[in-house]
């Protein structure tokens, strides 16, 4: 038994340790629940644009930087060509083959950043990080998740050894960071400003280090900034300025003292949990506090630098959330694994400071807790990820692009919000609310336009509206009168088969597939008595 003990306290066992189980979980995860987000299929039409000789592009002739991520969609690619060009599922699964190991890494560079006789700690964090269950879905699920886990705890491991001693490993990181999402420059500050509030020696050392690292990332980045520049007339994913023209981005400094509490738990709360049914109350106490704990800590005297340093780092970027008004479940996962390590080092100092004698049994229990609460939260994801992708992705809006394919002319365009299964299936030309691929949208955004306006001005042939968007379209008297309804797809019965599972949402459930009058190959009008097709 002593050698057993022995054996699990030495450093580089727990790292094997905590890395298998990341790997078999990710594995696992990827087998029961299939799942593939949304936006995985928008950027992989970029990838096989690419290898298919068309440019890296949405659709051929039209250049447009309509992705985020360069590792997000050349990667892919890469996968694509390496599988033969044979669709998507080979290609995700050796992208997930391949974003394993960043995942698994993250962990363990985390893990040792941990003192080796804080084996409590230590057990803590690894249960929580592979707890985390955003973490593991999004680095699974097609999206850069893991990349942005690994390099951002590169990026603090370098941090916390001394910027000023490692600011090249730090500027490299800093690069992985702005090559798995631009907005990664938030991050990158965060770390920074962290650096220089809490010094391993001095500011101006630090200062000098940070300098140095940000020529390394500058270098290092400046390619793709340049050919992107170059290739699409700006570095500017036109994501962002597609949606710096709606309400997706808005300053948030108007929110009430309780929203802005209330958005404090976003980093550790369920896949859009705001949006979903099914999550009991405790779970959302829970996450507030970890994330309040975790944002505030910094602000301890007796605290190891380290655990502010993290506490820090998390409050910067959870700050950054907060302003956002939506925060995308994906941009949580790394700021959420900084938190977790402020929050599990934190208990043990506080405890240890305020009552020695105790011996970390009180942190011990309430991580004891928490953790029970973060088993149920990955349980409860399985189980909502899996139906989602089986219910609503594979089974529904796979089948709104099929019918699209077969039933729309070449050339005929279809607008819709939704842009990932259904633009990927259906092959048509889309027209995508806010424009994230549409520079047409865009234009008319520019000019005030709003989701029916947009549709008043560029006269689609297609329409694929949400009951809200197809009530709010209705006011139009130009939709009214060129527009007939020809396709339902209502996936409702199914969820309603599916039974109770948490974090069930419905917004995606019904789609109405409208075509305009002026179509030259019209199909029968939908009639209320009609079956739905499904």
């Amino acid at each position: 038994m002593n050698s057993l003990r022995t054996h699990l306290a030495d450093t580089k066992t727990q790292c094997w340790l905590l890395g298998a189980v990341c790997a078999s979980s990710a594995l696992l995860y990827s087998l029961v629940t299939g799942h593939i987000w949304e936006d995985f299929f928008i950027t992989f039409k970029f990838s096989q644009n690419v290898f298919d000789g068309h440019g890296l592009v949405y659709e051929p002739g039209v250049r447009v930087h309509g992705f985020t991520s360069p590792l997000g969609v050349l990667l892919p690619g890469v996968c694509y060509f390496l599988t033969g060009r044979a669709g998507y599922l080979p290609s995700i699964w050796l992208f997930r083959i391949l974003c394993i190991p960043f995942y698994a890494g993250a962990g363990v560079l985390l893990l040792r950043l941990i003192p080796a006789e804080r084996g409590r700690e230590r057990l803590f964090f690894g249960i929580f990080y592979v707890l985390e269950a955003k973490a593991l879905a999004f680095s699974m699920n097609g999206m850069e998740t893991a990349f942005m886990l690994f390099f951002l705890a590169a990026a603090f491991a370098a941090t916390v050894d001394g910027i000023e001693h490692k600011w090249l490993v730090a500027g490299l990181a800093w690069a992985g960071l702005m090559w798995s999402r631009p907005d990664s420059c938030v991050h990158v500050a965060a770390l920074a400003a962290a650096a220089l509030a809490f010094p391993a020696t001095n500011r101006r050392a630090v200062m000098l280090g940070i300098v140095k690292a940000a020529a390394v990332t500058t270098l290092v980045y400046l390619p793709w900034f340049l050919w992107a520049w170059s290739y699409y007339g700006t570095p500017v994913p036109h994501t962002i300025v597609a949606k710096a023209h709606t309400q997706y981005i808005s300053a948030g400094f108007s929110l009430s003292p309780a929203k802005f509490l209330s958005r404090f738990a976003r980093p550790f709360e369920p896949v859009y949990a705001h949006a979903t049914t099914g999550w009991p109350p405790p779970v959302f106490w829970l996450c507030w506090l970890l994330a309040t704990f975790g944002s505030l800590y910094w602000l301890v005297p007796w605290g190891t630098r380290r655990a502010r340093l993290a506490s820090l780092v998390f409050a910067i970027l959870n700050l950054y959330f907060v302003w956002m008004p939506f925060a995308y479940p994906w941009y949580l996962p790394p700021a959420a694994v900084i938190g977790l390590l402020a929050c599990v080092m934190g208990a043990f100092e506080i405890e240890n400071h305020c009552k020695p004698a105790s011996n970390g049994r009180v942190a011990v229990a309430l991580l004891a807790v928490a953790s029970c609460v973060s088993l149920a939260i990955m349980a409860g994801s399985w189980l909502q990820l899996g139906t989602q992708q089986r219910v609503l992705e594979m089974g529904h809006r796979r089948h709104v692009g099929e019918w699209l394919r077969e039933n729309t002319a070449p050339g005929d365009r279809v607008y819709l919000e939704c842009l990932g299964y259904i633009g990927y299936f259906s092959g048509c030309r889309m027209l995508d609310y806010p424009g994230l691929c549409s520079p047409d949208v865009v234009a008319l955004s520019r000019e005030g336009k709003d989701f029916r306006g947009v549709i008043e001005g560029l006269h689609p042939e297609w329409l694929v509206l949400r009951p809200r968007e197809a009530e709010f379209v209705r006011a139009s008297h130009y939709a009214n009168s060129h527009y007939r309804l020809k396709a339902l797809f209502d996936a409702n019965p199914a969820l309603d088969q599916a039974g109770y599972y948490p974090g069930q949402s419905r917004f995606d459930a019904v789609f109405a597939i409208y075509q305009h009058v002026d179509c030259p190959n019209q199909l029968p009008d939908f009639l209320p008595g009609d079956q739905p097709t499904q």
